[in-house]
């Protein structure tokens, strides 16, 4: 199956082999982004920078679509957002307020958690994010987690960064960070906007405003992991919640 958004708010589910209609369609609101936890559940951004947890089926009196909690934190449009490769309640998301974020799952935060406030006038709970980095120096436009390495994560901005980041060094700024936009080249400034890693997390690929595909291959300690590794990524969230 494959799932689009579009910016009237409509979230479609199509079959591969029947792409002539969708098989299933849901009204989202405000959304700029979608990745999924499961087959059912969702993560969204919306236009107005919060992110909202939803499902495509009607679940435990609750009706499909987006949920009444709201993440809070960013100030500008979610530009992109990733669920966690190994933990599905664990969101990245990026935005055009020069900063990425993680999120946790409501239902996983402690019942005091400091993090959950209350919204009465619109009855809903606001739910902070876990972590910012915000050492961005323009819009941050992708933002993918390793699927080799629990710990970390790339980002690419306006102003044609790519930055890596692992959380068990140094959860601030990243540890590796190269620039598309050099003295020594001959190209026209670009920003970078997309990335993707390779599935065994050796290699990133970056695209930028200009058309141009770059790959990066990766220190092995950045795509080796171990269980010690996991363990640290459990004991680095629950320490923040």
């Amino acid at each position: 199956m494959m799932v689009t958004t579009s910016t009237d708010g409509a979230m479609s589910v199509w079959q591969m082999d029947m792409l002539a209609a969708p098989i299933e369609q849901l009204a989202l609101t405000d959304v700029s982004g979608i990745d999924f936890a499961s087959s059912d559940t969702f993560w969204a951004g919306g236009h107005d920078g919060n992110v909202y947890s939803g499902s495509r089926v009607d679940k435990a009196g609750a009706r499909a679509g987006l949920g009444s909690d709201r993440y809070v934190g960013h100030t500008s449009r979610i530009s992109a957002l990733h669920v966690h490769p190994n933990f599905s309640d664990i969101v990245l998301t990026a935005s055009f307020d020069w900063s990425v974020r993680l999120f946790k799952h409501r239902a996983g935060l402690r019942p005091s958690s400091a993090l959950v406030t209350s919204d009465a006038q619109n009855r809903r709970l606001n739910v902070r994010s876990i972590h910012a980095i915000d050492t961005f120096s323009d819009y941050v436009m992708d933002a993918k987690w390793s699927p080799s390495h629990p710990c970390v994560f790339a980002a690419v901005d306006a102003a044609g960064s790519l930055s890596l980041f692992d959380l068990s060094t140094n959860p601030e700024v990243p540890i590796e960070s190269t620039s598309i936009n050099n003295k020594s080249s001959s190209l026209p400034l670009a920003g970078l906007n997309k990335l993707a890693f390779g599935n065994a997390g050796r290699l990133i690929a970056t695209g930028d405003t200009n058309g141009i595909i770059r790959t990066y291959s990766l220190a092995e300690s950045l795509y080796s992991s171990s269980n010690d590794d996991f363990l640290l990524f459990t004991k680095l969230i629950n320490n923040r919640i």
